[in-house]
């Protein structure tokens, strides 16, 4: 992982509304990038020795982290349709490969099921399970996810936080800093603060070079839901914000490919000459 952008809502939207005519062709293909990305659960008993799941091959299957993008699309699973659409524009437009971490999610849910239904299912029932055994599977799968999605975003070269009401708890006022209800989301913002920073080859040549030309420088309505909320407003913070302006000069600019994020980096001031980011 190379770099963080905090992309808001009203200035994607925005720029969405601007372009009308190709919004549902970029949704189209986005659609086609997450169904290439999906896996399938089928039969797990090749991992299966009586009792013994082998949790390592499951997870190598089910959640690979081998999957080649540019960039790591962090989202809530309710902007679905604005995930796919922003993966679409960046395939058609910049030529940039996106991994949308809930291609994975999926996968998770799936798995838990599969398990739950042959080792935690009561008898004689059709959807009642032992608490102690589902919670059991629920947190080896967890495991696993939480260590896919890290290294997804370590094998990416930008991650891009799509911060919307729905990713970002709309909490009362008194409550003035940014939460957000879901530990994945969490997960990955902690991530960005946590991975580790790796400079892409081609941008280390570009310092160098600048360096010599300047001369070597559903429940009871009675029974309340209960909800964690997890604090990301220093998360976000240390992130570059990525605006309307930022968007419609990136979309103008012709770069494709790497080069393309190259534009961004160099457009939001990345990289400083003594090869320090600007985090």
């Amino acid at each position: 992982m190379f770099a963080t952008f905090n992309l808001n809502l009203d200035d994607f939207d925005f720029f969405l509304k601007s372009n009308m005519a190709k919004k549902d062709y970029w949704f189209k293909i986005g659609v086609g990038v997450l169904d290439d990305q999906k896996e399938k659960i089928e039969n797990f008993s090749e991992f299966l020795s009586d009792t013994l799941l082998h949790g390592t091959k499951l997870q190598e299957n089910y959640f690979s982290s081998n999957i080649k993008a540019d960039i790591f699309l962090s989202h809530s699973h309710k902007d679905r349709n604005l995930a796919l659409t922003l993966a679409g524009w960046l395939k058609i437009e910049k030529s940039l490969s996106t991994f949308i971490d809930s291609s994975i999610w999926g996968s998770h849910n799936e798995l838990k099921k599969a398990i739950d239904k042959i080792y935690s299912k009561m008898p004689n029932t059709a959807t009642s399970y032992y608490y102690d055994k589902s919670n059991f599977v629920s947190t080896n799968i967890d495991i696993m996810l939480s260590n896919a999605l890290s290294k997804m975003m370590d094998n990416c070269e930008t991650v891009i936080f799509l911060n919307t009401n729905e990713s970002i708890a709309q909490l009362p006022k008194n409550f003035n800093q940014d939460f957000t209800y879901s530990p994945w989301i969490y997960h990955e913002l902690t991530n960005t603060q946590l991975l580790r920073r790796t400079i892409p080859k081609r941008i280390e040549n570009k310092i160098k070079n600048k360096l010599v030309k300047q001369g070597e420088s559903k429940l009871d309505e009675s029974v309340k839901d209960l909800n964690f909320v997890y604090e990301v407003t220093n998360l976000i913070d240390k992130m570059v914000e990525l605006n309307l302006d930022d968007l419609i000069q990136w979309s103008d600019n012709p770069s494709k490919k790497l080069e393309s994020l190259d534009y961004l980096y160099d457009n939001k001031k990345i990289i400083k000459l003594n090869n320090k980011l600007l985090y």
